[in-house]
């Protein structure tokens, strides 16, 4: 019969192998334990043929010396055996995590490259302004100092062109952070004789990536943001 697997915490134990000492000892059985007999049976048998056992007292003496020898030397293997199966252990299981981490880098690098914003977060707003930062990743291979970053505020979609900003930066190759304003300008004073409030309700952000050179857009994406945008016009 085959011993049970030795618990993986006792190989992570700080007395890991005194641990497994122990284990072997507790697991003891008939397969060690008959051995150990027949050893002692044999030991007997060849005292005896020889003149060796004088007594019955002697003999019982001998068989007991006998079996305690033998699982002496079952314990001694222990000893020898437990250093070797916990360093065992260890190395299948850095070899396992090196398998494991030479996967993931391969299917990191397969990915296709992705540009994309994240983290929306707004740091300060009023009736009129909104400030904000957002993550970004731009994995274009465009070179620097051709990527404007630009910001609208959007209506389902829609982009208000009264509330807009932009901003240049240089690529990463990691996630960049960046911090953009946004303020609503009213539209022209049409009658000079009244003064009045404009209003502007947007549902989102919409954020874009634009090659300066191509004056094309290559990433766009929408933050979900509700805000009533006020402004006065004065006469």
């Amino acid at each position: 019969m085959s011993r049970p697997p030795t618990p993986p915490h006792i190989y992570l134990s700080p007395n890991a192998v005194a641990s497994q000492i122990v284990a072997d000892i507790k697991q003891f059985s008939k397969a060690q334990v008959f051995p150990s007999l027949i050893m002692a049976a044999g030991a007997f048998i060849y005292a005896w043929a020889t003149g060796q056992v004088t007594s019955p007292g002697y003999a019982a003496l001998f068989i007991l010396y006998s079996l305690v020898a033998g699982l002496l030397l079952y314990l001694l293997i222990a000893i020898i055996r437990a250093p070797i199966i916990v360093i065992g252990w260890h190395l299948r299981q850095l070899s396992g995590l090196s398998l494991k981490l030479r996967d993931l880098d391969t299917a990191l690098t397969s990915q296709s490259p992705t540009n994309s914003f994240s983290d929306f977060r707004v740091l300060a707003e009023s009736r009129s302004y909104l400030s904000f930062e957002v993550w970004y990743l731009c994995e274009e291979r465009l070179g620097i100092d051709v990527v404007e970053i630009e910001a609208w505020a959007s209506e389902n979609g829609k982009l208000i062109n009264q509330i807009y900003n932009r901003e240049d930066v240089n690529i990463l190759p990691l996630r960049a952070y960046l911090e953009l304003n946004l303020k609503f300008i009213p539209r022209e004073q049409k009658n000079p004789e009244e003064s009045y409030e404009e209003s502007v309700e947007s549902t989102g952000i919409m954020l874009a990536m634009r090659h300066k050179e191509k004056d094309t857009i290559f990433h766009r994406q929408e933050v979900k943001y509700k805000k009533v945008w006020q402004g006065e016009i004065l006469s």
